[in-house]
């Protein structure tokens, strides 16, 4: 401070404000000079005839991207490398980092899956009662909806793509109004399905995913075998290799 003009100095345990700049003019220096020399008090970069610019990369990458990645690493689709680019730094820094935390994370894959079905074919599908004939039909997705009403599609394609055009149930006749599952109908049927998947989960159901097994129990093994995850072992082993899942 003193070698720039400044008289008074700094006793121990002063808070001293800076902030990190680059000459403007040398791009350059922000990657090249330390820290230290980087480093400028506030009221030296304020000043008018000031050749010191304010380092936003510097913060972006020190101060904010570390903090938004630990906040986003749950959110699935965010890596560093994908909130780096938001953040308009070069993605290819964070590029290893990105690839080891998807590496470790299996249920990223499905992140990268080609289709819904292929995403979502673990999942229940949401099933709809019709109030006119009380039909069951399983609701199509949105996405699927808007691809088939822009291609070549069959009569049962056909019912799925205009579900969400008309709301009309695909089992009653298309004429008239009978059939019609009101957007109201839907958030309710829609909500009583969620609450019943709560339900069982807080059950703690689980069946084992063989075929000739099917064992159901509350209770996990806590047997450990190879790398499978503890807890997930089929009680009936070693006559069954299968795993538990969550109902």
């Amino acid at each position: 401070m003193r070698q720039h003009g400044y008289k008074e100095g700094f006793n121990a345990k002063d808070t001293v404000p800076y902030i990190i700049c680059y000459e403007q003019g040398n791009t350059s220096s922000a990657s090249s000079a330390g820290i230290g020399e980087r480093a400028r008090h506030p009221d030296e970069v304020k000043s008018e005839d000031s050749r010191w610019l304010v380092d936003i990369d510097y913060y972006l990458a020190q101060q904010i991207h570390p903090v938004v990645s630990r906040l986003c690493a749950e959110i699935q689709g965010t890596s560093p490398e994908r909130l780096a680019e938001c953040l308009g730094l070069d993605p290819s820094k964070y590029r290893s980092r990105s690839n080891d935390a998807t590496g470790s994370d299996p249920s990223t894959a499905l992140l990268f899956a080609t289709s819904d079905e292929e995403r979502y074919k673990s999942c229940e599908p949401l099933a709809l009662a019709c109030p006119n004939c009380s039909a069951a039909f399983n609701c199509p997705s949105i996405t699927s909806s808007v691809y088939a009403s822009i291609s070549k599609k069959s009569e049962t394609e056909e019912s799925d793509s205009t579900f969400w055009l008309k709301l009309q149930c695909p089992k009653c006749e298309p004429e008239g109004s009978t059939g019609r599952i009101s957007p109201a109908m839907i958030s309710n049927q829609v909500k009583r399905q969620i609450d019943g998947f709560v339900s069982m989960y807080y059950k703690g159901i689980m069946m084992c995913d063989d075929e000739s097994c099917k064992h159901t129990t509350r209770i996990p093994n806590f047997r450990l075998l190879g790398d499978r995850e503890r807890g997930t072992v089929c009680p009936n082993y070693p006559n069954c290799n299968g795993t538990l899942l969550r109902k």
